[in-house]
C-alpha cells in the first residue's frame, strides 16, 4: 500500500502532501483538502487473467469563476500477465515511457496536448 498521505505530488513546483480519503478492496483514493487535486490508485484482475494497475491524478479547477469546476486528468495504467515480467521490466517500460514524454523540455507531452498523433 501506498504511504499516507502520499507525499511530494508536485505541480507547477509546488510539492503537496495528498493524504488518504478512502480505500476499498484494491482502490485507495487520496485527495489535498481543497480538492484540487486528486490521487487514484487501483488493482484489477481483467478478464483475460491480466492484472491491471492504475495510477490517476485528476486537477480539478474552477476556470470561468463560477464554482463550476473542470477536470483534467492524467494516468498510467499498466497492464501485465500475473506471472512472466518481473519487477525489472515494468520499472524499465514506465522508465520507457516517462522519458519519451519528458524528452526534449516535454515535446511529447505538447503533442499530445496539440492533438498530434
Amino acid at each position: 500500500m501506498f504511504a499516507d498521505p502520499i507525499a511530494n505530488v508536485t505541480y507547477n513546483a509546488v510539492a503537496q502532501t495528498v493524504p488518504r480519503i478512502s480505500t476499498s478492496g484494491g482502490k485507495s483514493i487520496y485527495r489535498v483538502a481543497d480538492g484540487s487535486l486528486v490521487v487514484t490508485i487501483s488493482h484489477q484482475v481483467i478478464n483475460n487473467g491480466k492484472v491491471r494497475s492504475l495510477l490517476r491524478i485528476d486537477r480539478n479547477v474552477d476556470v470561468n469563476s463560477d464554482l463550476t469546476l473542470e477536470n483534467e486528468a492524467a494516468y498510467l495504467v499498466l497492464e501485465r500477465p500475473a506471472t512472466g515480467f518481473s519487477e525489472t521490466d515494468t520499472v524499465n517500460l514506465v522508465t520507457c515511457l516517462t522519458g519519451l514524454l519528458t524528452a526534449s523540455t516535454n515535446a511529447a507531452i505538447k503533442k499530445l496536448h496539440a492533438q498530434e498523433s
